[in-house]
């Protein structure tokens, strides 16, 4: 039963994001993370709720590297380089998550219709 349980968990990836702990003995921190990515990637709904996290993070980032940790951030520069690259780098992530969105409803669209792919 137990195995029976584990192969319907492996084989169907928003499951395992739920029941993580079950299979986390046979399974590395980057095969969880590689089947979180992919449920992420292929439900519209949790794309869209992580693109709107993302955004709530990085604003967060920048009203507070801009006015409130100014002094702090700018004090030193490593700590410059890292405040504002891994502000640079989850705003790249987040564009290149959303230009994803944007081909997969549109593939999405043509699949579903039918329409004939004009470009």
């Amino acid at each position: 039963m137990l195995r029976a349980f584990v192969a319907f968990v492996v084989e169907s990836p928003s499951a395992l994001v739920h029941l993580g702990s079950v299979v986390a003995k046979k399974q590395s921190f980057l095969i969880d993370i590689w089947y979180f990515s992919r449920s992420i990637l292929r439900d519209r709904a949790m794309r869209r709720r992580f693109l709107a996290q993302l955004l709530i993070v990085i604003l967060t980032l920048l009203v507070l590297g801009n006015w409130f940790l100014s002094d702090w951030v700018e004090s030193t520069r490593p700590r410059f380089i890292v405040w504002w690259g891994g502000t640079t780098f989850l705003t790249v992530w987040m564009l290149m998550l959303a230009a994803y969105d944007a081909l997969r409803v549109r593939r999405e669209i043509l699949e579903e219709d039918e329409f004939e792919d004009f470009s």
